[in-house]
């Protein structure tokens, strides 16, 4: 039986603020030489408050050229591959936050900038992301 996740979304517009998270460790893939993707990062807690334990993730995309881009965001479980979450359509400066995120758990936190002309893959991106237990 699958447990309800509860799920909040907050969208916000503005500069990411970097982290010591910020890019890295993690991967991706650039085409040519745009890279769109100027910041990626995530902070997480695992306070058992009325909402659980939560991870927010912050990124910024500034386009090469004045071609139009498309920006798509997700927070994948590592070792199973399920999507927690994804936003094929996600703006070109965001922040989201997710709550009911397992513990102790691998999470890897995409962002994807594609040309919108031709359909292209511009820059992928990802760190890993998670919340980890505290010790006494």
């Amino acid at each position: 039986m699958f447990a309800l996740v509860a799920l909040t979304l907050f969208m916000v517009s503005g500069a990411s603020v970097a982290s010591a998270k910020d890019i890295g460790p993690g991967a991706g893939t650039t085409t040519g030489s745009c890279a769109p993707i100027s910041s990626l990062s995530y902070k997480s807690d695992i306070r058992s408050g009325e909402n659980g334990p939560w991870i927010s993730i912050s990124y910024a995309v500034k386009p090469c050229d004045t071609r139009p881009v498309r920006v798509e965001t997700a927070l994948i479980e590592s070792a199973t591959g399920v999507v927690f979450f994804e936003d094929v359509n996600a703006p070109l400066v965001g922040k989201y936050t997710l709550f009911g995120v397992k513990v102790a758990t691998s999470y890897q936190a995409h962002v994807r900038v594609y040309d919108v002309e031709t359909g292209a893959l511009i820059q992928s991106r990802f760190i890993w992301a998670g919340v980890n237990r505290r010790l006494p």
